[in-house]
């Protein structure tokens, strides 16, 4: 590990000035936008500076000439007029509500939308002045949910940003006229700005995981959150009623470091087998489900040696049975799914 420098040109940030972008400054913006990215981009540009100015700073130079500029949104929520005016929006929108819990009213979603050099579109001194107005923008927005990143060629970024704890999954990339854009994200809920921060203290000392200092700032007491989509969470579901009975195997299991399991007092696997068991005694009480909560309970919770056994317990056609075993273990993910987005009370 040789730590973040490499990375950026830090060069450039001795040279200029960082500023609020000011209305005589619109024009120097739109007209960056439409040279590097085209006059469909632009148009999106434009429409973030009539609705949200304050997003868009500009770099100078000593000279007082515009070097570059980023965007740095912040969405409460992601508006209908939001998607329908920027595609980056539409997907952010998606990709925020689907993975892990929603972001809640008081938790923005940021937005590094554009950034860009005058004379060279994204390089690494652009990227150093990005740098140094993202860091102070989320050390000052503690509640963001996300914080979500575009760039125009996503491999030329991707160590950078995977040091840094933000994911490229694809899954909120977009398209712009003839543009594709990848984009980057980081749930602040499962690494904090604190603790992204102490990350990014290690990077710089170019310290191993397991490399201490005597300066360094304490790391995180409990290790972060896991966010999952929810097919993911279904499929983690699916492996903890086929492990209930080996806590060996459930501490392994990702809903271990679910906001379910994290957040009770004691996160042991004794925990996430007393969830698995409530979930599957959600369906009891009710005659039409009875027959699921049978099913998942010859196979996971008093398990049978097999599911032919277990089918002949409950004098069932094999078929029949695992009908039931699997609506019974889709019902059970619904019924966790719901209380991991929501922290419903069972």
């Amino acid at each position: 590990m040789t730590g973040v420098n490499p990375f950026f040109g830090w060069d450039a940030l001795s040279q200029v000035t960082m500023e609020p972008a000011m209305p005589a400054d619109h024009p120097f913006i739109l007209e960056m936008v439409t040279r590097h990215e085209g006059v469909a981009s632009a148009a999106i540009a434009g429409y973030w500076l009539q609705k949200q100015p304050e997003a868009f700073v500009v770099f100078r130079s000593a000279q007082d000439k515009h070097m570059a500029f980023v965007t740095f949104l912040m969405l409460p929520t992601i508006t209908d007029a939001d998607a329908q005016a920027d595609p980056a929006c539409a997907v952010a929108r998606s990709f925020t509500l689907q993975r892990g819990t929603p972001p809640q009213p008081d938790e923005p979603i940021n937005y590094v939308r554009f950034w860009m050099g005058r004379e060279q579109y994204q390089v690494a001194e652009t990227q150093s002045l990005v740098a140094m107005r993202a860091g102070g923008g989320w050390i000052s927005n503690p509640n963001m949910s996300w914080t979500l990143a575009a760039t125009a060629v996503p491999q030329n970024w991707l160590e950078m940003f995977t040091q840094f704890n933000f994911d490229y999954t694809g899954e909120a990339d977009f398209t712009v006229g003839n543009h594709q854009y990848g984009v980057f994200s980081h749930d602040w809920r499962v690494e904090s700005v604190g603790a992204w921060g102490y990350r990014l203290e290690r990077l710089q000392l170019g310290l191993q995981p397991g490399q201490r200092r005597e300066t360094a700032v304490s790391p995180p007491s409990s290790p972060p959150l896991l966010t999952l989509s929810q097919p993911e969470f279904i499929e983690a579901v699916r492996q903890a009623l086929r492990d209930y009975t080996r806590p060996d195997l459930l501490a392994q299991n990702p809903l271990m470091r679910s906001r379910l399991v994290a957040e009770t007092a004691v996160s042991a696997t004794s925990t996430l087998q007393k969830l698995l068991q409530e979930a599957a005694d959600s369906l009891t009480g009710n005659p039409k489900d009875e027959k699921f909560f049978t099913a998942v309970y010859h196979t996971y919770l008093k398990p049978a040696p097999s599911q032919e056994i277990a089918a002949e317990l409950l004098n069932l056609p094999l078929g029949t049975y695992r009908y039931r075993l699997a609506k019974g273990v889709e019902r059970i993910a619904d019924w966790l799914w719901q209380r991991e987005l929501h922290d419903l009370n069972s």
